[in-house]
Order: structure tokens, then C-alpha cells, then sequence
């Protein structure tokens, strides 16, 4: 039952690992595509249905931005409760293996 519940924690962290990375990559995507839109919006020459465009492209990006900065911090937390229940999962499996070797076997040897 231990190795089944380590193997479903590690598959777990790495889930939360690979996703972090996602989100990480798309917040840079969103800054960088954000503060090119406020680039365009500076400049005189758009027109004003062009800018309309641009306002509301950069507040859905603020709020998928936001929405991403929350998913991220949920899975920050995640990944630290998972880490830590998997480090207690290998402190039980080395306590049970100590306390298999220095069993006596059946001679009365250790």
C-alpha cells in the first residue's frame, strides 16, 4: 500500500512540477504580449476602434494574468505538501526496513 500511495504522490509532484512550468512560461507570455499592447496604446497614429481592441486585450490578459497567479500559488502549495508527505512516506519505509534487518531471525541471530 506504501509503494502505491509514494507512486501516486510522486506522479502528484511531478503533475504540479510540469504545471508550474506552464504557468510560469504563460505569465511571461502574457507580460510580454501586455506590455507590447501599452507600447501600441502610446503610440498617436492608432485609431480609436484600435484601441478599444488593445484596452480590452490587455484586461482579459490582467485577468487571466491573475487567474494564473492563483493557480500558481495553489500549486506552489500543492507541491510542498506533497513533497513533505513524500518525504514522510520514505522516513516510514526506512524505519520498516531497520526494523526488519535488526529483527532477530529465527536462530536468535540479528
Amino acid at each position: 500500500m506504501a509503494t502505491k500511495d509514494f507512486k501516486g504522490l510522486s506522479q502528484a509532484k511531478f503533475y504540479a512540477s510540469e504545471r508550474l512550468s506552464e504557468v510560469k512560461q504563460d505569465l511571461l507570455r502574457i507580460g510580454a504580449e501586455n506590455t507590447e499592447l501599452k507600447a501600441k496604446l502610446e503610440t498617436p497614429t492608432e485609431d480609436a476602434r484600435a484601441l478599444g481592441e488593445i484596452r480590452r486585450r490587455r484586461a482579459y490578459l490582467g485577468t487571466r494574468s491573475l487567474k494564473l497567479k492563483e493557480e500558481r500559488d495553489g500549486l506552489r502549495v500543492d507541491f510542498v505538501t506533497l513533497e513533505a508527505e513524500l518525504k514522510a512516506l520514505q522516513i516510514e519505509r526506512r524505519k520498516a526496513e531497520e526494523a526488519v534487518l535488526s529483527a532477530p531471525t529465527e536462530d536468535g541471530a540479528r
